[in-house]
């Protein structure tokens, strides 16, 4: 009789102990699929990007105002609004123009040789609020609120 007690009083706590340990699994899987969900938004963030900035160097390339002194800053507004507006019909983020530095091709360079480059910088936002659920729990959580994405493509001027 003293073994039954035994074993319904270890019942009873493994009864508990399972519900811990589901609720454990629980969260983990939860804060597992955030992690997913944040590091594949970042991921397609970066890929169009990549394409937006090599896009832009293309149309940088062949665009003839950028080449001649008197239109180079109005060539340059349009390959920065060329880029913009890829960015923002690929992903669908605000994006200004700051964002986007283009430099264009040095005229002392040999024709041929002179070069145009895009790059784009950006801070995008997690879309999740790990940062905010961490620091509910007293950690940190610094660095997690926005990811650094940079993109940069270099192609030579046609002329």
């Amino acid at each position: 009789m003293a073994v039954a007690k035994r074993q319904r009083n270890g019942r009873k706590r493994e009864k508990g102990q399972s519900v811990i340990e589901l609720t454990a699994s629980i969260i983990m899987f939860v804060i597992m699929m955030g992690l997913v969900f944040s590091i594949s938004a970042y991921l397609y963030v970066q890929h169009a990007m990549v394409s937006a900035a090599r896009e832009g160097a293309r149309n940088a390339s062949l665009n003839t105002e950028i080449g001649d002194e008197d239109t180079t800053q109005e060539g340059v507004d349009a390959v920065e609004a060329y880029v913009v507006e890829a960015v923002q019909s690929m992903t669908g983020l605000d994006m200004e123009n700051e964002n986007v530095t283009v430099t264009p091709p040095d005229a002392g360079e040999a024709v041929g040789e002179r070069m145009v480059t895009v790059q784009i910088n950006y801070n995008m936002e997690n879309p999740l609020p790990i940062a905010g659920f961490l620091q509910a729990f007293g950690a940190s959580g610094e660095g997690l609120d926005a990811f650094p994405i940079t993109a940069v493509a270099t192609m030579r001027y046609e002329e």
